[in-house]
This record gives C-alpha cells, sequence and structure tokens, in this order.
C-alpha cells in the first residue's frame, strides 16, 4: 500500500489578498527535502514538512508564485478549515461553517476532489459528494442559488483530505498538477513524472550551474528539468492556474500576477548557460526526446545524441551525471538488465571530477553497480518504491580539467 501524504493538521487563518496564512505544497513520497530547499530559497515562512506536503506561511501573492516557481511541488493549497470529521454528518456540518461566499459566486463552477479516509469514511467519491452538497447548500442559502460543479474545467477546485479522524478542505491554486508543464510529447509515456525528475535533480546536488549529462534519457524529463534550472526559467511560466479562474482574481490579484510572469521572463537566461546533454540509443525514445527539448523551448541548451551509454566518455569535470536507468519490468529481460548495471559502474569510474547518481527500483541495482553509496533517499515513483544513489565526484586525473562538451569513444 502507498503511503498517503499528510497535510499538516492545524487550523489555519482564512486566505485574504494581503494577510498571511498556513499554506501547503505537496510532492511525491521522499522529496520534501527538496521541496523544502526550494520553499527556503523563495524566502517563505514557517517552513515544516510532513509526508507528501509541506506547509509554509505565507499571502496569496506567495501563493501565485509557488505555483510559478516551485519545481517539485504536485499541489499548492490553501486550507481554509481543519475540523473532526468521524462521520458524514459531521463532515457536512465542518464543509458548511466555511463561508463559501467568500470564495464562489452562483456564476462560477466548482468541483471537489478527496483523498485520504477515516474509519467511517473510505470512498472518497462519497466523501466529495458529501463536501460538493455542504458547499451548495451554504452557498444557496448565502446568495440565493448554487454553483454548478464542472469536474474538468472549475472555476475553483476544492480539496477535502481526511487524516486522523480530521478533514481538512482547501483551495487548490494549481487546478491540473504542476508536474503538467505542457512539453511532454502526445503518447509519450514517461516513467517519470515532471515535479519528481526535479526533486531528483535537487536532491542529488544540481544547481544549473555544471554541465549536466543523461545517458539514458528516455523522453528527456530530467535533462529538460536540468536545462530550465540552467536557465532560471519558472516551469510554470507557460501554463496557466485554477486561481487565473476564481471570482476574486480580477484587480489587485490579476496585477500582483502580471508582475510575477513579468519579472520570470525577464530572468530567464538565453547566454553562458551550462551544457546539458541528452543521450539514448532507441529510435522511439529518440524522437520523443527531440520533441520534448523542441517543446520545452530548450534547443540551445540540450544537445541531444544517439549514443550507448557503455562508450560514454567524458572531459574532466566539474558536472554531474543523473539518469534513471531501465530496470527489468520495462525491459523484460533480468540478465540482460544486471549486465547493464555492471556496466555503469565501470564506465562511471572513467567520469573524473563529475558528480553521478542513478534513480532506479530494481533491488539488485545497488551490488551490480559496485561503487560506493555517498547517500541515499528512498522515494515513490508512483505505486513503485525506488532508491535514488548518489556516489561521491570521481577521483580526477587532473585538478584543473576545464569541463568540456562530452565526447564519443570513437571505438
Amino acid at each position: 500500500m502507498i503511503p498517503r501524504p499528510t497535510l499538516m493538521p492545524e487550523s489555519p487563518a482564512p486566505p485574504s489578498q494581503s494577510g498571511k496564512a498556513t499554506l501547503v505544497a505537496t510532492c511525491a513520497l521522499g522529496t520534501e527535502p527538496a521541496l523544502k530547499q526550494e520553499l527556503h530559497a523563495l524566502r517563505v515562512n514557517k517552513v515544516k514538512g510532513s509526508r507528501g506536503s509541506v506547509a509554509f506561511e505565507g499571502t496569496l501573492q506567495d501563493a501565485m508564485r509557488a505555483c510559478l516557481e516551485l519545481r517539485s511541488a504536485m499541489r499548492v493549497l490553501w486550507p481554509l478549515h481543519t475540523f473532526p470529521a468521524e462521520n458524514a454528518d459531521a463532515l457536512y456540518e465542518g464543509t458548511r461553517s466555511i463561508p463559501w461566499a467568500d470564495h464562489l459566486t452562483p456564476k462560477h463552477t466548482f468541483a471537489v476532489e478527496a483523498t485520504g479516509a477515516t474509519p467511517e469514511l473510505r470512498h472518497t467519491g462519497f466523501v466529495a459528494l458529501k463536501v460538493k452538497d455542504a458547499i451548495c447548500d451554504t452557498m444557496r442559502e448565502a446568495a440565493g442559488a448554487r454553483p454548478d460543479v464542472d469536474a474538468r474545467h472549475p472555476n475553483v477546485p476544492v480539496l477535502v483530505h481526511l487524516h486522523d479522524g480530521n478533514a481538512t478542505v482547501s483551495l487548490d491554486l494549481a487546478g491540473p498538477a504542476l508536474h503538467r508543464r505542457g512539453y511532454r510529447p502526445e503518447g509519450a509515456q514517461a516513467p517519470l513524472k515532471e515535479t519528481l525528475a526535479a526533486a531528483l535533480l535537487l536532491m542529488a546536488g544540481y544547481d544549473g550551474k555544471v554541465p549536466f549529462v543523461d545517458p539514458m534519457a528516455g523522453s528527456g524529463t530530467l535533462a529538460v528539468e536540468a536545462a530550465w534550472m540552467a536557465m532560471q526559467r519558472a516551469p510554470g511560466l507557460d501554463r496557466h492556474f485554477a486561481f487565473e479562474r476564481w471570482p476574486t482574481f480580477a484587480g489587485e490579484m490579476q496585477g500582483h500576477w502580471h508582475r510575477l510572469l513579468h519579472a520570470a521572463r525577464a530572468r530567464v537566461k538565453t547566454q553562458d548557460v551550462p551544457m546539458v546533454l541528452a543521450r539514448d540509443w532507441l529510435d522511439t525514445p529518440m524522437e520523443h526526446l527531440m520533441e520534448s527539448v523542441t517543446r520545452a523551448g530548450v534547443d540551445a541548451v540540450v544537445r541531444v545524441e544517439r549514443g550507448d551509454v557503455r562508450k560514454l566518455r567524458l572531459p574532466v569535470g566539474p558536472g554531474m551525471v543523473l539518469s534513471n536507468p531501465p530496470y527489468a519490468e520495462r525491459m523484460g529481460k533480468d540478465l540482460q538488465i544486471l549486465g547493464l548495471y555492471r556496466s555503469l559502474g565501470q564506465v562511471a569510474q572513467t567520469w573524473e571530477g563529475w558528480t553521478v547518481a542513478f534513480f532506479c527500483a530494481h533491488p539488485r541495482f545497488e551490488r551490480e553497480v559496485g561503487l560506493p553509496v555517498e547517500r541515499r533517499w528512498t522515494l515513490h515513483n508512483g505505486a513503485l518504491k525506488t532508491e535514488l544513489f548518489r556516489y561521491a565526484p570521481m577521483p580526477a586525473a587532473a585538478e584543473d580539467g576545464a569541463a568540456m562538451p562530452p565526447e564519443e569513444d570513437p571505438q
């Protein structure tokens, strides 16, 4: 069973245009350190991690900036109320206590998503329906009419999360999850969500200031995320968010959002960006890789090559190699995959001065690679328990070797 994210249990202050409240950013289990690192970089206060989420104190403007800038977060939530919800009646009454007319009008649509469970409330569909009824009844009393539900494109998405007998009802500022950056090719079955790829980069220590190589790039998610980091490009720059459809968006909130977008666009670097190399061997991944690079607008930064990782030769670092090697479920032949892992360990020893990290679910990966692990993290890639291994930089023969574009072994 996959552990469920835990939202902060404290009852936060309600949102306002200028006042501060407790916000929650959710993430993949195990990637909380990356998300905390990002929130500290945004200079918000009271950053506190939990399982699958990180709470922080901020204003509505901070929440919008989090949607725009956070690379490893899946959602940004503004909790409205946390209350005991031991049964359906308590859930209904607790939801009714929220002043929904502050956030909705009868002319705007909404939708409710439910996560988690309590001993008596185990069906998320029923929980969402009960919260929906409470919102509609409250709005009918306050405004004389109820808003419509739009499950696909609501103006105001609402999330209710059940945990330890409590319910937390929140506004979802993002709408579609933040991993939807817009560059993934149609039909590409990428093994990594964009937010998880960004978290791996941050946890492995990539800062966008040194060359980056993914020698088994697949559809290119790690390479694109690394390029955007190197370019200082905000991951939410070319997508829309749910808060842009809120009834309260027009005016001061919209003006602040446009200023955030303008500043983010002005910050994007196009010159003196460290090299990013993405390589693969198979035809279909190469097609998706090239399309991802084009759709993400990083053609000038990411170099795409076809090549066998076992023949990859790199100049003396510094730099970072990070990859998600295939495992038996994707390859189908366990002996073949174990041989690849042994080859990875051998070739990685030739990458002098480079920090090397691999993200893999195979239980024998560490043993077959055979390199001393500097640090490891246990994460979840969807339902799959996976480990991120980081190795110390390979000893460099030349202390002052400049990082140059990689070169293929001529053999």
